[in-house]
């Protein structure tokens, strides 16, 4: 057997390795959580956005008003927004669709109509100006502004606007 030939690794270099991918790892995992994080929060914000243009496409579609409002319990409104949320017929209360975040985002709604949104027939909104915002350690990460005329956007964020506290639904 020839012995000038090592095919393995010494007890140093396999140490040095694993240096290596400690410090790699170090650095990776928490950029990697914040990226986990900000996909979340950049889904609920989608789901928020498409649940809010299906309730003014319907309202203007069926020719009556829609609702979206925050549930506690996935059935009814309940104002409580960080559980999950409800699209539903203003007339008959039938609920087209329900949203459930798989965490609890810190998600509140203020503005016109107290703890939800109502589009009339015609998709313009309850009276003025209302604002969802979602924070992050009471730190404002992303807000959709909806107008009287029922036009929705993603807004600039605002930082003295204050985030509602877990539990919290505001108005």
């Amino acid at each position: 057997m020839n012995r000038n030939k090592q095919k393995a690794l010494t007890l140093p270099e396999l140490l040095t390795a694993l240096a290596v991918v400690a410090i790699l790892l170090s650095i990776v995992f928490p950029s990697y959580r914040h990226f986990i994080e900000s996909n979340r929060e950049q889904s609920v914000r989608n789901e928020l956005l498409s649940h809010l243009h299906f309730a003014r496409e319907q309202a203007i579609g069926t020719r009556r008003a829609h609702i979206i409002c925050g549930s506690a319990d996935g059935k009814t409104c309940t104002g409580d927004w960080h559980h999950s949320w409800l699209v539903l017929r203003s007339h008959d209360q039938h609920v087209l669709r329900q949203f459930s975040p798989g965490t609890q985002p810190d998600l509140c709604w203020r503005g016109f109509g107290g703890n939800q949104v109502l589009f009339r027939d015609n998709g313009m909104s309850s009276a003025s100006n209302g604002r969802f915002s979602f924070c992050r350690k009471q730190e404002p990460i992303w807000q959709i502004v909806i107008n009287r005329q029922g036009r929705i956007k993603m807004a600039d964020v605002d930082r003295s606007v204050n985030c509602c506290a877990t539990g919290h639904t505001g108005s």
